[in-house]
């Protein structure tokens, strides 16, 4: 029995460093995404030779955010089947089939 007991206090403590990472992830997201729309602003009123500095910063911003959220493809697959059947169910009033 304390081998269960151990296993399961170290699935809470992986569930809980996931969701700690998931929630970092969501800020950083955040954050690159006021960056983007900051630059975004600013396009209209620097000088024009400050636009390319301000493409490489709206560059390197967009990647790190590429990098905090998940590819959704790789979520797209990752739906269950039974989500799916659900999914199907719902587009079939609209006409449509997968």
């Amino acid at each position: 029995m304390p081998a269960v007991k151990g296993n399961i206090v170290a699935l809470k403590a992986r569930n809980r460093r996931a969701k700690q990472e998931l929630a970092q992830d969501g800020r950083k997201a955040g954050q690159y995404v006021r960056r983007l729309q900051e630059i975004a602003e600013m396009v209209e009123t620097v000088e024009p030779s400050q636009v390319p500095a301000l493409r490489l910063k709206a560059d390197i911003y967009s990647r790190l955010l590429a990098k905090c959220l998940p590819d959704l493809k790789a979520v797209e697959q990752s739906v269950d089947i039974r989500q799916r059947h659900k999914l199907q169910q719902s587009f079939r009033c609209f006409g449509r089939w997968f």
